[in-house]
């Protein structure tokens, strides 16, 4: 592997890895390179604008990771899958989520959830999203085809209704509270056209209703993305062409960062505490969403698990 990711050369553009900041618009004034850390609980966010946002520009970021596997069940966090991807919900900056692809949402009893498509979105091959299109995503969820492996984590979602084609009835199989951060995921949860995986080559391309389109890609080497012109939010995406690079050793990321061959890249905790007095060098810190579910099973009665008191102080604790 060179030092020099096998991209094509352009002006360069300041941008972050967490979605919601990149899309938002880069600083007016290039800056020169960026180093983005793993920590625990924390990853990329965003670098505060120093002018007002300029449209257009490419920017190349170098991951360790560049699959680009099925849309469920994917081995990896493919980073082409936030681009190009929506879910009925979405983080902002603070975790918080936020309306996607569902303007709104209701709680009708502890069973059943009704969901408010947002209407007039594109996919970017020109169909426009209906609830047949989540009910179709969401069975792919549940079950999908090979490579892809079921979460176990994938909420207790008994059957989704279409109560018209922009409304959708989810009904559980008993209480979730996991449900609404599925639908925020996008990595779990992301929204395609009906039959998007029997048509395409889903390892390699991707059809969804997210701000940048994935235009090439090759595996072992780079993938470009491209700004979706027609996206719903006419407030995201500044930034005209973003080209992931495959750089899976770390020294040659730092290299091609210190030589300006990339904008910036994913580097380990101590390789950016490292960077930490460089001048020259920004590093990009923020929070990060990760599953984590804790299971407590006891046999015989009478336990305490069995009184709701119990059980509620321990989730505040």
């Amino acid at each position: 592997m060179t030092d020099t990711p096998p991209t094509r050369k352009s002006e360069k553009h300041a941008w972050t890895k967490t979605r919601r900041s990149l899309l938002q618009g880069a600083a007016a004034a290039p800056i020169a390179a960026f180093a983005a850390t793993h920590l625990p609980n924390a990853s990329m966010s965003s670098v505060s604008a120093q002018a007002t946002p300029v449209p257009g520009g490419k920017v190349t970021w170098a991951v360790d990771i560049l699959v680009n596997t099925l849309p469920s069940g994917s081995v990896g966090q493919p980073p082409t899958h936030v681009f190009t991807y929506d879910s009925l919900n979405q983080w902002n900056s603070e975790l918080i989520g936020e309306p996607g692809l569902a303007e709104s949402w209701e709680a009708i009893d502890d069973q059943t959830y009704v969901f408010n498509l947002r209407q007039g979105v594109l996919f970017h091959n020109g169909k426009e999203m209906t609830a047949d299109d989540v009910i179709y995503s969401y069975n792919i969820h549940r079950d999908p085809p090979p490579p892809g492996q079921q979460f176990s984590f994938y909420p207790k979602i008994d059957t989704i209704e279409a109560l018209d084609p922009y409304t959708i009835q989810i009904n559980l199989t008993q209480p979730d509270p996991s449900l609404i951060g599925f639908t925020t995921w996008t990595r779990y949860s992301n929204i395609m056209p009906v039959d998007m995986i029997e048509e395409i080559n889903s390892l390699a391309e991707a059809i969804g209703t997210g701000p940048y389109r994935l235009t090439d890609f090759s595996s072992d080497s780079y993938a470009t993305l491209v700004k979706n012109e027609d996206y719903w939010d006419p407030n995201v995406g500044f930034i005209e062409e973003i080209e992931l690079a495959f750089l899976p050793d770390e020294p040659a990321r730092l290299a091609a960062l210190r030589s300006g061959n990339i904008d910036g890249g994913t580097f380990s905790a101590d390789t950016v505490m490292s960077l930490g007095e460089d001048e020259g060098l920004q590093v990009l810190s923020g929070l990060q969403a990760n599953h984590r579910e804790i299971q407590v099973t006891t046999k015989g009665d009478p336990k305490p698990w069995h009184d709701i008191r119990v059980r509620q102080a321990v989730t505040h604790a």
